[in-house]
């Protein structure tokens, strides 16, 4: 995929979901400017040996899925209905993880397209209750409040919802949201320890993300307060992105934002897609010295780290995400405890050039732990 595909499919992923959002939440400012304090500095701040144990807490390759084996195996035949919000690759690995979840269950798994709107998303919704399913997944950022109707119906069929990657909920009638704010909170805080201990406690950072939508804001928000928590003598400033701006004006905006702050080094992203091109825009101005980190690499992040373009990324295990929601619904149908097992966090750690050749990747994209097909079917006992 060239990069003006994937910059207009994140558009158009996150098109869809800020439409499905709007629906249901209500606007806010983003999180402004925050100067923890200009006087400070690394020693007797006991912040920073806080964000160097955090790191140090999460540097090595993770090697569990994080969830209990079941009692015994959950029933087979069941179907499951995933509402693909678009063909953008990051739903894309979402559904081939809970499409693998689903096969070695015994399952029957399918997509629906949801469209580019709420209205869109209802009809697929109601289309996918036509199917006599028995899950439907709402997947994305899109909020299990945009579909209270549907979900009440689905109840009364007895059909299973479940969500991920919501900035909201569940809502009533919804079994779980598997991988929502609470683990972007821990990434932010992942990415904010690297941000500090890597300045010294000192440094100066731009933060680039769309915080329009609930879910990136969640992103926006934690770095801030961990940067406030942690460091006193360090720097944040919000510097918010529209949507039409990634890949467009994004990397201009970086530029300026560095040109007006020479002494700023680091650039933050909340998601890896979002920093596209901006390295290149960074040589062409012949600036030099800027970090670039974040969250939740693609793979042409991955690659960059290992060129030196970009700094550090948090890992996000985007298909093994996929099948800790059908997870969820595995235990549910075998009576085992779901909110125990979706309160676990998603294994992840920072990547850098340092360790990107040793961590578990597949086809170019970060999986977190090598064999974690193998761990879940051992948990469900089949396979």
């Amino acid at each position: 995929m060239t990069t003006e595909s994937r910059r207009l499919a994140l558009v158009a992923f996150l098109a869809t979901a800020g439409l499905l959002i709007s629906a249901c939440s209500s606007s806010g400012g983003s999180p402004g400017a925050t100067k923890s304090g200009e006087n400070g500095t690394a020693a007797g701040n006991p912040g920073l040996k806080e964000a160097a144990d955090y790191i140090a807490a999460n540097a090595r390759n993770p090697t569990s899925i994080g969830v209990s084996d079941l009692e015994e195996a959950p029933p087979k035949g069941k179907k499951v209905i995933m509402l693909l919000v678009t063909p953008q690759p990051i739903a894309a690995r979402v559904a081939t993880g809970m499409r693998e979840g689903s096969a070695a269950l015994g399952w029957d798994f399918s997509t629906i397209n949801a469209g580019s709107s709420p209205a869109d998303a209802i009809k697929a919704f109601e289309a996918a209750l036509q199917k006599t399913p028995d899950a439907i997944c709402i997947c994305g950022t899109a909020d299990s409040t945009v579909f209270t109707s549907q979900i009440a119906e689905a109840k009364s069929k007895g059909v299973t919802v479940i969500q991920n990657v919501g900035a909201e909920g569940p809502v009533d009638g919804v079994l779980a949201n598997v991988a929502g704010s609470d683990q972007i909170v821990l990434y932010a805080k992942l990415v904010a320890a690297y941000f500090i201990t890597e300045s010294d406690g000192k440094g100066r950072a731009g933060l680039f993300n769309i915080n329009a939508f609930p879910i990136l804001k969640a992103f926006t928000g934690a770095f801030i307060a961990a940067v406030k928590t942690w460091c006193p003598g360090c720097t944040v400033d919000d510097q918010n992105q529209q949507l039409a701006d990634v890949g467009t004006k994004t990397p201009a905006n970086v530029v300026a934002y560095f040109q007006r702050n020479p002494q700023a080094k680091w650039a933050v992203f909340g998601n890896g897609d979002t920093a596209l091109g901006v390295s290149t825009a960074l040589k062409t101005a012949g600036i030099s010295g800027i970090n670039i980190i974040g969250e939740s690499p693609s793979a042409p992040n991955l690659e960059a780290l290992k060129t030196g373009d970009e700094r550090a990324w948090a890992g996000y295990p985007v298909e093994m995400m996929g099948w800790r929601t059908i997870d969820a619904l595995a235990r549910h149908y075998a009576g085992d405890d779901v909110a125990a097992a979706v309160a676990v966090p998603l294994p992840g750690q920072m990547i850098t050039k340092a360790n990107v050749n040793t961590i578990a990747i597949e086809e170019g994209q970060y999986v977190a732990v090598a064999g974690f097909r193998d761990q879940f079917k051992k948990a469900w006992h089949v396979g």
